[in-house]
C-alpha cells in the first residue's frame, strides 16, 4: 500500500508515521515545503519531496498530484487545516485518480473549518455551550462588555488570535484588520480540554480519548498534558460528531470555566497532540486510517490515566564539509 503525509514537519507527524509503520504494510512517502535536513521526521519515511508551501495553492496541488500519479497513492493524510481546505476544494482530481483523501468529508469541513459557522451551526443546541460570538459589525461598543477575544474565522494553531481589553483597542484593532474573516467572541477563562475522537459513519462507532492541557505553546499546541476521561466532555464530543456525521478522527477543544463547559473548536484533523491519545492506549492514526479502508474500528473503553509530556532530542541530520 502506497501512503502519501503530507506536512511532516508537523507536530502529529511522528505519531502518524510510527502508527502506518507498526500497523500497515505500506510504503510512505511524505512531503513538507522545507528540505529533508531539516525536518527529523524525513528519515523515518521512504521518500522525502521538498515541495511548494500550501500558500502557492497552484504549484503545491501540481506537486501533489504529480506525486500521487507518479507512485500510485492510495492513501493521501493531510495534517494541516491550510492543506485540507485545499484539497477540500479539489476532490474531484484524487477520485479521478483513486486516491482516497483522509480526511473529513466536505460538509463536516465546512462546519468545522469557519469559526463563526461552529457557533451559528450549534448556538442552538442543548447538548453544547457555545461561546457567545459576534461580527464585527454587530459590535455596538456602548453596549458592549470587554475584554473580547477576537478570531479569524478560519485561523489555525491560534494564529491571529487578539485580546481586546477596551473600546480604544477595538477602534485600533478595526483599522488593522481585514474585517470580513475575523470575528468576536466574549472572553472565558478556563481549562483547555482537547478531544481526540475517531467516528466510524458507517456504524456510528465512535470512540473519544480526552485531556487537560497543562503547558502549551504560544500556538496552542499541548506540552504537558493530564490524560483523564472527562465524561461531560466526551457526551457533548459523541454529539457533535454525531451532528457533523464524522467519518475518521477530528479533534474538538473545549473551555472548562466555573459557568460550564463551552466548546471553543473544532480542527478537522489529527491533533498537535494525537500522540498522547496514542499513549493513552488508543491508536487514534490506525483507527482514523480503517474508516477509510472499509474495515471497522477498534472498540475500546479503557484508558490510561497520567500526566504526559513532550521532550526533545538533538539529532545531526547531515554533515557540512
Amino acid at each position: 500500500m502506497n501512503i502519501l503525509i503530507t506536512s511532516i514537519g508537523s507536530f502529529s507527524a511522528k505519531a502518524t508515521i510510527e502508527s502506518i509503520r507498526k500497523n500497515f504494510n505500506a510504503y510512505i512517502y511524505g512531503c513538507n515545503s522545507t528540505q529533508a535536513e531539516w525536518i527529523y521526521t524525513s528519515t523515518l519515511i521512504d521518500k522525502f519531496y521538498c515541495i511548494p508551501s500550501s500558500e502557492k495553492q497552484t504549484l503545491y496541488m501540481e506537486s501533489i498530484l504529480s506525486i500521487c500519479t507518479l507512485h500510485n497513492i492510495e492513501l493521501l493524510i493531510p495534517l494541516t487545516d491550510a492543506e485540507i481546505d485545499i484539497l477540500n476544494k479539489h476532490r474531484n482530481y484524487f477520485e479521478s485518480l483513486g486516491v482516497i483523501l483522509c480526511m473529513p468529508s466536505q460538509n463536516t469541513i465546512e462546519h468545522s473549518r469557519d469559526k463563526y459557522k461552529v457557533y451559528e451551526f450549534f448556538k442552538s443546541d442543548d447538548f453544547v455551550k457555545t461561546i457567545n460570538s459576534f461580527e464585527l459589525t454587530d459590535i455596538h461598543i456602548s453596549k458592549t462588555i470587554f475584554p473580547l477575544i477576537a478570531k479569524p474565522k478560519t485561523g489555525r494553531s491560534s494564529q491571529g488570535i487578539v485580546k481586546i481589553n477596551n473600546p480604544s483597542e477595538f477602534e485600533l484593532y478595526l483599522k488593522c484588520i481585514e474585517q470580513n474573516n475575523v470575528f468576536v467572541q466574549e472572553f472565558i477563562t478556563g481549562d483547555i480540554w482537547v478531544a481526540d475522537v475517531v467516528r466510524q459513519s458507517s456504524n456510528e462507532e465512535t470512540v473519544v480519548v480526552t485531556r487537560k492541557e497543562l503547558t502549551r505553546t504560544i500556538n496552542g499546541a499541548g506540552i504537558t498534558v493530564e490524560i483523564n476521561q472527562n465524561i461531560d466532555i466526551i457526551s457533548s464530543t459523541k454529539k457533535i460528531v454525531d451532528k457533523l456525521n464524522l467519518n475518521g478522527c477530528i479533534n474538538i477543544e473545549f473551555i472548562v470555566s466555573p459557568k460550564g463547559i463551552y466548546l471553543m473548536d473544532i480542527n478537522p484533523r489529527f491533533s498537535a497532540g494525537v500522540a498522547f491519545s496514542n499513549i493513552s492506549g488508543y491508536d487514534m492514526v490506525k483507527n482514523h486510517l480503517l474508516c477509510f479502508m472499509g474495515m471497522n474500528i477498534d472498540k475500546k473503553t479503557s484508558f490510561k490515566k497520567c500526566i504526559a509530556t513532550r521532550h526533545y532530542e538533538e539529532t545531526i541530520m547531515s554533515d557540512i564539509q
